[in-house]
């Protein structure tokens, strides 16, 4: 059974998914090459950002940028209760999963919209840890369940320390010789809704940056407003609560009073009110 702090965090991702799903089918709408690789490019801005986000948390903490505090000790990515993933090896130099259940692919093939998922999976977890290593490491994304025939996602990362000039290294990483993860490596799981609320902005931020054109970002931005109304109302009456402020505060990553104040932002707010009456 989950917690209903399960089931707020669940329901913040899917938002967040949702988001996405109906930027990029607006994005995508065209059916044209330069519109996948305006996609492609937002989603890239998307995980330069949340990568930068994370290396400078944890610059600020005091803890060295490498894998093992990439995935233990983030500060902006929080992992849906739902997702079920396979840790094959996990140190300071490399990164390898297996992921075997995904509600963001799950969310996707509920919408038809796998082919708009594959795109993210494909781009945004090299963006990201790009960002976060200053481009030192490598990202291989083999299989991702957004694609049908897959039965997991493969996602492997290597960073080495060889690649870094000199005497560097030591910024980075505690041995130059790979090791294993040490038995007291302690994940440290950050708030979920400061985590999603923040991801969620920056999602936001790429995607109105001016990464995609503004009639299409217009268009996506209505139909997401939309489809996340709906999706709550349905999520709440699930829940046996009222769809109110405090509801909305504890479910939706999105801060639409910020929003009604915003031109750009304004028609998203706009649709998720219509759709909320």
């Amino acid at each position: 059974m989950n917690r209903i702090q399960d089931l707020e965090a669940q329901n913040l991702c899917d938002c967040r998914s949702l988001f996405y799903l109906f930027m990029a089918k607006s994005a995508l709408a065209d059916g044209s090459i330069k519109s996948e690789e305006k996609l492609r490019r937002t989603v890239r801005r998307y995980g330069e950002l949340m990568g930068t986000a994370e290396l400078e948390a944890h610059q600020k903490r005091g803890f060295k940028p490498n894998l093992l505090n990439f995935y233990t000790k983030s500060r902006y990515h929080c992992e849906d209760p739902r997702l079920v993933c396979e840790c094959q090896r996990l140190n300071e130099q490399t990164a390898l999963f297996n992921v075997v259940r995904c509600p963001f692919a799950h969310c996707a093939a509920l919408y038809n919209m796998q082919k708009e998922a594959k795109i993210f999976c494909e781009e945004y977890t090299a963006a990201c840890i790009e960002a976060y290593t200053g481009k030192v490491a490598q990202v291989n994304v083999s299989e991702v369940l957004t694609e049908p025939r897959n039965t997991h996602c493969r996602i492997a990362s290597y960073y080495r320390p060889g690649n870094i000039p000199g005497d560097c290294w030591r910024k980075y990483f505690d041995s130059f010789m790979e090791t294993c993860q040490p038995d007291d490596a302690e994940s440290e799981n950050p708030d979920a809704h400061e985590a999603l609320v923040y991801s969620s902005r920056m999602m936001l931020t790429a995607f109105v940056s001016g990464s995609v054109d503004e009639k299409t970002a217009a268009s996506g931005i209505r139909t997401a407003g939309e489809a996340i109304a709906s999706f709550l109302k349905n999520r709440a009456t699930c829940m046996e609560q009222k769809v109110d402020g405090d509801f909305l505060s504890r479910n939706c990553p999105f801060d639409f009073e910020t929003m009604r104040e915003d031109a750009q932002l304004a028609p998203f707010a706009a649709a998720f009110d219509a759709a909320m009456r």
